[in-house]
């Protein structure tokens, strides 16, 4: 695919302004698809063909086979897995969406889950921002890309349309539990009283890529199928951009200073300042108020 034929245009920008979700095209063909399984498949297995590991992971090999299969910066593994996370493709997407002139990759997620039916494999309702609050703003998108076709019956990912409206909420997010009809119930008690619970299914090919904004509500429930396995990368991508600036090649307005779309790393106080990406400020010795920049996160694309 060529970058000029990627464009975010009016109708797609208003969808994702407000539905808080755009389906955008198809990103990866046929055999790039066949790759990234096999690379998946790989790291799930524990084989990491640069030397490096992931990040963290929360399945290991000998785990229950049923349950969901999550490896964090799995990129620094496979070089398959980095050319597809570290993608200007996605970014220029990405930064069209966020409106923001460039973009950097806050970190990656492997999403296996496997055909059974077994609820252990759920993805509870939550907000992404409920974990990367070490981010002072929500100015932040996932990109999430199916390996095979989505639908319902093999645990797709649900929207909760509009919902990034709502703000941020600690009870809009239970990552890491099952009942999801219970989860919902909670969140009715904790929504704004004017809005509408509207649930949407994600159905899409292989290979494409969908964005939604980090407060959207989503979730999704189990593989029903009975072989086939649901794998996915999500690709969560920050604003990285203090002001506008102009390009040679597509002119850009500046922004205000008093509206700076970098993200930069804060206090919270709660457990959310244990996220990898706040440790890692840490580590490097930076202040509260920095960006989030440096090797650790790549840039994905700049105008």
């Amino acid at each position: 695919m060529l970058a000029e034929e990627l464009a975010v245009d009016d109708h797609a920008r208003t969808r994702f302004q407000e539905d808080g979700y755009w389906l955008g095209p198809q990103i990866f063909d046929a055999h790039q698809q066949e790759e990234l399984v096999y690379a998946v498949d790989e790291v799930n297995a524990g084989r990491y063909e640069t030397g490096r590991e992931p990040m963290s992971r929360f399945w290991n090999p000998g785990d229950d086979p049923y349950a969901l299969h999550k490896v964090d910066n799995a990129h620094w593994c496979n070089p398959v897995l980095a050319e597809a996370v570290i993608n200007p493709h996605i970014g220029q997407l990405a930064a069209q969406l966020l409106n923001t002139p460039a973009v950097r990759l806050w970190h990656e997620q492997l999403l296996t889950k496997p055909a059974g039916g077994h609820e252990s494999a759920n993805v509870a309702w939550h907000q992404d921002y409920n974990y990367w609050r070490s981010s002072d703003r929500p100015q932040m998108l996932t990109a999430w890309v199916p390996l095979q076709e989505v639908n319902p019956e093999i645990g797709t990912m649900y929207f909760v349309k509009g919902s990034h409206k709502w703000g941020w909420h600690a009870e809009y997010s239970h990552f890491g539990r099952y009942d999801m009809a219970e989860q919902e119930r909670v969140i009715r008690q904790y929504m704004p009283e004017d809005a509408e619970y509207e649930t949407v299914p994600l159905n899409m090919q292989a290979g494409c890529v969908n964005f939604h904004h980090c407060l959207t509500l989503h979730g999704s429930g189990p593989n029903l199928a009975h072989r086939q396995h649901r794998r996915a990368i999500a690709i969560h991508i920050q604003g990285a951009a203090c002001l506008w600036r102009k390009s040679a090649a597509r002119a850009r307005p500046l922004a205000s200073p008093s509206r700076p779309d970098a993200c930069l790393w804060r206090k919270t106080g709660d457990r959310a300042d244990n996220h990898q990406c706040a440790q890692e400020m840490q580590r490097l010795g930076k202040n509260y108020g920095e960006k989030f920049q440096g090797a650790f996160w790549p840039e994905l694309f700049s105008y």
